[in-house]
């Protein structure tokens, strides 16, 4: 996050584009180990797919993205609407009883 606040106050000689991509796909590297290993093998239907739809997304903002400061906005929108609905799943997983 530092490099694309030099990047965004002109501090820095990579594109803002390119800068983008950098954040979104370290964003996209930790955040699909996490879906791997936590929801994937416990989500069914639309829910499963939900992050990578959630993914594609997000890793498309850097390209209709005018700027840094507004890509990375967008992104930190998308994947807090995808942390919301991520909530969501586990108050419905914790509410079911769980068998042994």
């Amino acid at each position: 996050m530092a490099a694309a606040v030099d990047v965004a106050l002109g501090r820095s000689e990579i594109s803002p584009q390119f800068m983008q991509y950098t954040v979104a796909v370290t964003l996209l590297g930790y955040t699909t180990s996490l879906w791997l290993l936590n929801e994937f093998a416990y989500l069914s239907g639309f829910r499963r797919w939900l992050y990578p739809i959630t993914a594609l997304i997000i890793f498309c903002i850097p390209a209709i993205s005018p700027n840094i400061g507004l890509g990375v906005f967008l992104m930190a929108i998308v994947y807090a609407l995808r942390l919301i609905f991520s909530k969501c799943y586990l108050e419905d997983r914790s509410s079911k009883p769980q068998s042994h």
